[in-house]
């Protein structure tokens, strides 16, 4: 597994003294033992109920924890975007809503990364489902700590609107991400990959149209200017890369359309069929040969508090022969993007078996109403948040929701023993839960849920302009391991 580190907020690893260092290993070190120790324990635990500060906010989609644990920026429903400050302490009378960003459209999808060593300018991208024309926001959270309030830890915000994209052309169930100060967007089409690369800063953009085929959605990266697609089959993963596909930007006004730019339709320059060994070839996944791997892409990655990349995750499902339910499988292979290009450009140890591992879960993973299913990459792709069914000891009990932490080792930790999947026993009802995420970098798990007290008048309160209830009365509960 990669390694993260918990730095002060706001602060990059080279600007630290050495006392500052120390105090970073040690924090590290105490993170990674408890959550490699059989039961974890949480050092502390706060909530926080959206509804007391802003008692008008749509109810939440998705959410992601900062790199420093110390804020949380939110996802609503409607296209309302906020940003918390959900430290335990402070200066009495804080506000904790931090900023609010509103879009025209309802969003559907959020990814956001930081930007600048100390990680003050905050890029979201969110994709728009609304209106007739899938539509890309980017905009930013600029964190100004030169006010009087800094010396709390209080910034003043600074919002503004960078761009709006159509991306007619790959429609609602785009993926996107965040890398290299760029937008990426990617989807099938027809069984056909098309890409757009969005320069959000200087309002350009390229659109790909590839040859590669693929009946689900590949994972995809920018790194250093080139594009690189890969997915894995049963023994081996496809990779194909577009070398300095970015020299191709060109300017196009704001809010572009498919017919305001020039679509690219080339072959990638290198493609290759990379040999997958792994150290646990008994998988039940690993036997059975006409499975479909889907791809989960973590958030925020890569991040700069990684000190190696994040592996590239891959799910599916088989059946289980006694309760008919879908039981999933994860397979993680670590290889960088570095390492994949010049391997490409090279043609060198293109025969050299690309190691993974597999991890299969036990039982079903837990759903919602809405279909939402938790199995959740941490903040930079190095854990994963699985919610399942415990085992009743009798037919009468009521069933019971678990939590599992799920480490996703490298061959090299699977064959030394490293530890598995642990259980996180929290002080909350898991049927609850809206969403949740967990901070790889800060040890700091963070689940929004309702709020227990249903007599509360405002959990019923209704919008004056849209006539819809609004799921005020949200908490989050903020865990620090």
């Amino acid at each position: 597994m990669g390694y993260t580190l918990p730095l002060p907020p706001f602060r990059h690893v080279s600007t630290l003294s050495v006392d500052e260092l120390i105090q970073v290993a040690a924090r590290f070190i105490l993170i990674s033992d408890n959550l490699a120790s059989p039961d974890p324990q949480f050092r502390d635990h706060w909530t926080l109920t959206l509804g007391d500060e802003e008692p008008s906010l749509p109810p939440i989609n998705v959410f992601g924890i900062l790199p420093n644990g110390h804020y949380v920026l939110i996802m609503h429903e409607k296209g309302v975007f906020t940003l918390w400050d959900v430290r335990p302490t402070g200066p009495s009378g804080r506000r904790r809503l931090v900023a609010r960003h509103e879009t025209s459209d309802e969003t559907v999808s959020m990814e956001y990364t930081t930007e600048g060593d100390s990680g003050t300018c905050i890029i979201v991208a969110a994709l728009s489902e609304e209106t007739a024309i899938p539509t890309i926001f980017v905009f930013q959270f600029q964190l100004d700590f030169s006010t009087d309030e800094s010396s709390h830890g209080v910034p003043r915000v600074i919002q503004s609107d960078l761009a709006n994209y159509c991306i007619d052309h790959i429609g609602y169930f785009a993926r996107i991400a965040l890398q290299d100060g760029l937008c990426l967007a990617w989807y099938n089409s027809e069984e056909k990959v098309i890409a757009s690369i969005l320069d959000y800063r200087n309002s350009k953009r390229v659109d790909l149209e590839t040859d590669i085929t693929s009946t689900t959605s590949p994972d995809c990266c920018l790194y250093h200017g080139s594009l690189i697609f890969h997915h894995d089959k049963l023994t081996n993963a496809v990779v194909s890369a577009y070398f300095h596909i970015t020299e191709h930007l060109k300017p196009v006004p704001n809010n572009s359309r498919l017919w305001d730019v020039d679509m690219i339709s080339k072959a990638p320059d290198r493609s290759a069929v990379l040999p997958l060994h792994s150290p646990d070839s008994s998988s039940k996944a690993n036997q059975e040969p006409n499975l479909v791997w889907n791809t989960i892409h973590p958030t925020n990655t890569p991040n700069a508090n990684t000190l190696c990349g994040s592996p590239s995750i891959f799910a599916t499902e088989t059946m289980s022969p006694t309760t008919y339910g879908r039981i999933p499988h994860l397979s993680a292979r670590w290889m960088e993007p570095q390492t994949t290009l010049e391997m490409l450009r090279t043609g060198a140890n293109l025969d050299t078996p690309v190691f993974r591992t597999w991890i299969d879960l036990e039982g079903p993973t837990a759903a919602r109403d809405d279909g939402f299913e938790f199995l959740i990459s941490t903040t930079c792709g190095l854990r994963m948040l699985w919610v399942t069914y415990a085992e009743a000891d009798s037919d009468d009990l009521p069933i019971e929701e678990v939590l599992y932490l799920i480490p996703l080792l490298t061959p090299d930790e699977r064959t030394r023993g490293h530890a598995g999947k642990r259980i996180l026993r929290l002080p909350t009802d898991l049927f609850d839960i809206l969403t949740m995420d967990f901070s790889d970098e800060s040890g700091t798990l963070v689940i929004a849920s309702k709020s227990g007290d249903t007599s509360d008048e405002r959990s019923s309160e209704v919008s004056q302009d849209s006539g819809t209830q609004l799921d005020v009365n949200q908490v989050l509960h903020i865990f620090q391991y």
